[in-house]
């Protein structure tokens, strides 16, 4: 006889989650797919932009732009209550992700019983990224970002050096079409 596979436990929000999922469903809303690839750069600028509960994480130069593992725990810790499509515990970083909009208004009333400087932080990665819509965007914006905020004072050729040697992908699909 088959049992009935037991209930994932319903995750409470923490800060932390709650501010990524609040800005990944605003970026979703945009019309692009959320994914691990797109939660890494939210984080890193909800970091950017005065987080506490970003506040620790350690963000490396990676293919993509900044990334950091500890992103990815975060949401797996989300999949089943606030997100879909980690049910196997691990997919690309492109692969979309389902957002359970049926608890958006629960995460909306979470957010505002964050302090001022949380939701500050929202508001400002929120404002950040409008315009920057999509994948390719998002990583160029980032990793921009990660290079001025690593080197302060670098110059802006020095800048766009740094994103042609990041990577041989950065410098092909990046560069060449936005810096020209």
């Amino acid at each position: 006889m088959l049992q009935d596979k037991p209930q994932k436990k319903d995750i409470k929000l923490t800060p932390a989650r709650g501010l990524l999922t609040y800005a990944m469903f605003y970026y979703d809303s945009l019309g692009e797919n959320c994914s691990l690839f797109v939660a890494n750069k939210l984080a890193y600028f909800l970091q950017r932009h005065g987080s506490k509960s970003f506040a620790n994480i350690k963000f490396k130069a990676h293919n993509y732009g900044p990334y950091s593992p500890q992103i990815d725990h975060i949401i797996y810790d989300l999949n089943g209550s606030y997100i879909k499509g980690l049910e196997q515990m691990s997919c690309t970083a492109f692969e979309p992700l389902m957002l359970q909009y049926e608890r958006l208004d629960e995460v909306s009333t979470y957010i505002r019983t964050l302090d001022t400087e949380e939701q500050n932080s929202l508001k400002s990665t929120i404002k950040l990224i409008s315009g920057f819509e999509s994948t390719l965007a998002l990583e160029v914006l980032a990793s921009v970002d990660f290079i001025r905020y690593n080197n302060p004072g670098i110059s802006l050729e020095d800048t766009i050096t740094a994103i042609h040697e990041w990577s041989e992908r950065k410098n092909t699909q990046t560069c060449g079409g936005v810096f020209g």
